[in-house]
């Protein structure tokens, strides 16, 4: 893959990542982003960062196991792009605290 297909390559996962977040967020909010991060918070009485880490670590458990034992590869691309919108959340849980 050259350094052109590669930006190709991410340029179509960002736009994925956008059109996943509006499908989540239909799903599970009303008003803000964080809505469902709020309520596990309260919930489990930890911040709604740490929900969040543990939302992603469920799906770096999942990508690890893919290739750990080179199954579900079918599946390994969803898990990164899953992967990546909680990273990107709690980057954005972490700026509203600022």
């Amino acid at each position: 893959m050259t350094n052109e297909q590669f930006l190709q390559y991410m340029q179509k996962i960002f736009n994925e990542l956008l059109e996943l977040q509006k499908l989540k967020a239909n799903e599970y909010t009303v008003r803000n982003f964080d809505e469902n991060f709020e309520v596990a918070s309260k919930l489990l009485n930890i911040d709604k960062e740490t929900v969040a880490l543990s939302y992603l670590t469920k799906h770096i458990v999942s990508i690890y196991d893919c290739i750990l034992h080179k199954r579900n590869y079918d599946k390994l691309h969803e898990k990164i792009t899953d992967a990546i919108l909680y990273l990107i959340i709690i980057d954005a849980l972490t700026k509203q605290k600022q």
